[in-house]
Order: C-alpha cells, then structure tokens, then sequence
C-alpha cells in the first residue's frame, strides 16, 4: 500500500488507503472466480503463429491455465474485451490448439465457459476470416461498427450506412452513451 501511497497514484492519507481497500475488496471477487478455473495451475503460454487470407498471424496468448483460455475483465463496460478475448480464442484455435477452453470472467456478470470442441478449427478460420476481412475493410474505407449494436442485434453492421446510423442512435440512446459527443 505505501509504495503506492507515496507514488501519487491515490489520494493521500486515510483516504488514499480507503481507496486501495475498495479497489483490493473490488477485484477479490474476480480472484476466487480465477482461482476456481486456473485450479491451481499456473499461468503459461500459447506460440499462435499462422497464414489466414494473405495474412501472417503470429503472437502470445500468455493466459492459458493447463487447457483453458481465461480472459478477466475488471470494467463494468465488459463487451469490448468479451469480443477481443473471443478473437483471441479465434486465433488459438485457428492456430491448430482446438483442446483448449474458453473462459471469459468479467465484473457483474455470470462467467462465460465454452467447453474445448465447441467450436473447431475449420469454423474458427471462418469466422476470424471474415473478422479480418471487416478490419482489411476499415483501413480503406468507414466501418459502420458500435459494439453495442452487435450486442443487441446480435449483428454486425458494415454496408448499409443509413441503416447502421438509425441503429447507431437507437443503440446510443438507449445505452446513454455519449463516447462521440466529445
């Protein structure tokens, strides 16, 4: 707590160490939820290295606990690294590591287990083909995306502007976002 105190990262005094308390008490919760799936294992890494559409994908996914995949988000506004751990997921399982499950653990909602096999290979390079066809896209052109969107439609939007746009401010509306109003 005091090298943190004293790095200026909290307030000071009695409320400062009040702030640490509440984000230490804030985050235990997600670390028993961890601690149930990693079972006590340690966490390691995965080599993801392969071609897709004319494209080279190579990295780490450093959060593998024996044969599960487990992605922890500490933000109410857990959609966007829901989908950036499942394009993850995508990639290990397109990489050829199709005995490896998905976890996805996040504050204030129920945790996301998928089971090894779900999902295969063959359908993984599908679909994450046609996610890296969306951001080839987005460097040419607009991309009509909000997240929200895909959450409540359960689609994706990316050729018809107008439609995109009325969903876009039903969307915004109801989620009482104002990101691009800055």
């Amino acid at each position: 707590k005091k090298s943190v105190k004293k790095s200026g990262e909290v307030p000071l005094h009695n409320f400062g160490e009040a702030t640490i308390d509440a984000v230490i008490d804030d985050i235990a919760e997600l670390k028993q939820r961890l601690a149930t799936f990693a079972n006590g294992l340690p966490k390691t890494q995965i080599e993801v290295n392969f071609e897709l559409d004319n494209s080279l994908i190579i990295g780490k996914v450093d959060s593998i606990y024996d044969n599960k995949f487990i992605s922890i988000c500490n933000s109410s506004d857990n959609l966007k690294y829901l989908l950036k751990a499942f394009v993850t997921y995508l990639g290990i399982v397109s990489n050829g590591n199709t005995d490896v499950d998905f976890v996805f653990i996040a504050k204030g909602v129920e945790d996301v287990h998928k089971p090894a096999g779900e999902i295969n290979q063959e359908d993984t390079r599908k679909l994450l083909s046609m996610y890296l066809s969306y951001f080839k896209k987005g460097h040419v052109g607009y991309f009509n995306f909000y997240p929200v969107i895909a959450q409540k439609k359960m689609k994706m939007i990316n050729d018809d502007y107008a439609t995109f746009w009325d969903l876009y401010m039903e969307a915004k509306e109801d989620d009482k976002s104002f990101i691009f109003e800055d």
